[in-house]
């Protein structure tokens, strides 16, 4: 009898270990069923009770909206209280609880995504633009502790060939930059003929589509763009760094998968949300490092996207200037570019898509 007592008394604190949850409570210092090691602590040196991205999302959390769908608020509560625990992680120093709170926080995102298929339009836009400032503050605050200050690239990319290439934009020298010289898909910088590298460069850092430069796709303007870029530095002198990049760095299959979905509905977002994959995963770090091999030391960025700005800003290269590059949109890409607008922050004027 005593024997079964004891065998009944294990294995009640084997279920209570297998079935602990996290504690997530706001007001505790941990937020694991594990002990906290040294190195936890490491790595977090964020104030958060002087950083204005931190109180930009105190804010939102308290302000978050309800909705018309029941289980869409249930899980932005969940999103709030998770994102009170991101800020009470770093506050605490508490690394891996912060860390565990971004991938809960990537979960709930997911969730919202697919939650949201049935919202009314203006209760989506108002839902769209706090998460997207949700999505920018955490991302800042994520990028000062990992010390992303300076987003080089650091690869051991160089010249492996150069040649001038005659277009119907004009006369462009092509470079091709790689780490190998067999390399099938080099970066490229192409450079007008009449660029005057004593002033500052007009620059645009353009990531490969080919369904929209090869195949004239209506679903984006990327290929209008090049075509645009080209034209400008003809007229102006400049250098368009072409990164191999297709579909913000997922690749043409995984690209034509998320096509596919947006035929179901989804946009161009949560597409790539719905495959397990980033909204955008490009890295104009490489860029950076074409333009400090070219000896480019102040440019002219060519761009709608704040995050290109924000690239050139965090390295040894000098913004100059913002030259817009809006594309009116067409009956079908119309919808990609106020994603692009809301999600991304675009610079867009609204009368153009």
């Amino acid at each position: 009898m005593k024997r079964l007592f004891f065998l009944g008394i294990l294995l009640i604190i084997t279920s209570s270990c297998a079935t602990e949850k996290l504690n997530m409570s706001p007001v505790s210092g941990s937020f694991s069923s594990d002990a906290k090691t040294e190195s936890d602590n490491k790595s977090i040196s964020v104030n958060i009770t002087e950083n204005v991205n931190a109180s930009e999302i105190t804010n939102l959390i308290s302000t978050f909206p309800k909705f018309s769908n029941p289980a869409l608020n249930e899980e932005t509560s969940n999103l709030k209280y998770t994102l009170q625990n991101y800020l009470y992680a770093i506050e605490s120093g508490n690394k891996s609880g912060k860390n565990k709170t971004i991938r809960n926080l990537e979960k709930s995102y997911k969730k919202i995504q697919k939650l949201r298929k049935n919202l009314k339009k203006d209760e989506d836009e108002v839902l769209n633009r706090y998460l997207v400032r949700l999505k920018t503050n955490v991302t800042v605050i994520e990028d000062s502790i990992n010390g992303k200050k300076n987003k080089q690239y650091n690869s051991m990319i160089k010249i492996q060939a150069e040649a001038n290439v005659p277009t119907e934009h004009g006369n462009f020298r092509m470079i091709a930059f790689s780490e190998d010289q067999n390399d099938w898909m080099p970066h490229m910088a192409i450079v007008a003929e009449n660029t005057d590298f004593s002033q500052p460069v007009n620059v645009r850092f353009h990531s490969e589509c080919i369904t929209g430069e090869v195949f004239h796709s209506k679903k984006c303007e990327c290929g209008q763009q090049l075509d645009a870029a080209m034209k400008y530095m003809h007229e102006n002198g400049g250098v368009i760094i072409y990164l191999r990049q297709e579909g913000r760095n997922i690749g043409i299959i995984n690209k034509l998968k998320a096509y596919s979905l947006q035929e179901k509905g989804l946009d161009t977002v949560q597409a790539n949300l719905e495959l397990g994959l980033p909204a955008d995963d490009r890295n104009f770090g490489i860029a950076i490092e074409i333009l400090n091999q070219l000896k480019i030391e102040s440019i002219n960025l060519l761009t709608n996207n704040p995050e290109k700005v924000k690239f050139v800003q965090e390295s040894n290269i000098n913004l100059n200037s913002r030259v817009p590059l809006q594309i009116p949109a067409n009956e079908i890409s119309r919808g990609y570019l106020q994603t692009k607008k809301d999600f991304f922050g675009h610079f867009l004027d609204d009368n153009d898509n």
